[in-house]
């Protein structure tokens, strides 16, 4: 007897509509949506879904395949690499996802207000969506992580979302003006605890091919943004809020600079990291403004080692946590 062969459904293609499986939408697949909607996030894997929702991860691949296959969701799968010449690394990171057309349609009705259409050409090269994703995964972290532990986080703005008003970079009169453009801004309330704003800044391992010249230019640029946060804080920009833009700000003379590496990111540039830090300050001492961990020091499985005591600066061997 022959045995009946089960087709197996490609992950890049979507099956014809005739041989999608059923769709039962739920509270839990609006759920899902939701985390798409305007000041939320824009890309997202299952791995982040799962912490944020606190699912099962084979449940939440199920549920997005399903939400894919009846165009709710779209996916992206971005190369190994994109600095090899013609991808010659081969092969594909997990899945990004990002709503389409009848998911936008849903949100709009779902929440009652406009939700923007994505632009986004997956025949293109992306390079900066694994910044993306990687800055998203730590949200997503600390979000589980505040709501497993019953920490308030009073207001989060995501990339693009907090722009600071211009002020000097540096004492002079002459001084450039500058603003502030972090990955991540957002605050934390523990309980009887003064709150504690943070701003995220995504550090990725430099290129292997950069020359001398293109190092030093690296690390120039660097060095201008850690001056950034030192003078916004030293000049006390942040008594200037909250304002008529930003009501919601409390007390952000209360911060700290979270350089967060990429796992490939070597020791030796790790610790030329913090070290450059100390250049940020007139007397080239270093500030405690400025803790740096690595994103291989979180899980996503375990959304509680947000708070671990991991974070380093390069003042102190001591380790600090976001919930100190």
């Amino acid at each position: 007897m022959m045995q009946t062969m089960q087709k197996k459904w490609s992950k890049y293609k979507r099956p014809e509509q005739d041989a999608r499986g059923p769709l039962r939408f739920t509270d839990r697949d609006a759920e899902i949506l939701e985390l798409f909607s305007p000041n939320e996030f824009r890309f997202l894997t299952g791995e982040i879904i799962s912490c944020i929702t606190r699912r099962h991860i084979k449940s939440i691949r199920r549920r997005l395949r399903t939400l894919w296959e009846h165009e709710y969701l779209s996916k992206y799968y971005p190369p190994n690499s994109y600095e090899s010449v013609n991808n010659k690394e081969g092969g594909s990171q997990k899945a990004v996802y990002y709503l389409c057309e009848r998911g936008r349609t849903f949100l709009s009705e779902h929440l009652e207000r406009r939700i923007r259409k994505v632009i986004f050409d997956p025949s293109a090269p992306h390079p900066n969506l694994p910044h993306t994703i990687a800055t998203n995964r730590f949200r997503g972290l600390v979000m589980a992580a505040c709501d497993q532990a019953g920490v308030d986080m009073p207001y989060s703005y995501p990339d693009r979302h907090f722009i600071s008003m211009s002020f000097r970079l540096g004492w002079s009169q002459d001084a450039l003006e500058t603003t502030l453009e972090p990955d991540w801004f957002f605050a934390i309330k523990d309980g009887g605890k003064p709150i504690r704003n943070f701003f995220l800044e995504l550090q990725t391992a430099k290129r292997r091919t950069k020359t001398t010249r293109q190092a030093k230019e690296r690390a120039k640029t660097l060095l201008t943004k850690f001056r950034k946060y030192y003078y916004f804080w030293k000049k006390k920009i942040t008594d200037k809020y909250p304002n008529e833009k930003y009501s919601d700000i409390q007390e952000l003379r209360r911060m700290r600079v979270l350089v967060l590496v990429t796992d490939d990111m070597k020791d030796q540039e790790f610790e030329n990291l913090i070290a450059l830090s100390k250049q940020a300050d007139e007397q080239g001492m270093g500030v405690r403004l400025f803790w740096f961990a690595r994103a291989a020091d979180f899980d996503l499985t375990q959304p509680k080692s947000a708070f671990k005591p991991v974070w380093r600066t390069a003042v102190d061997k001591e380790r600090y946590s976001l919930v100190n």
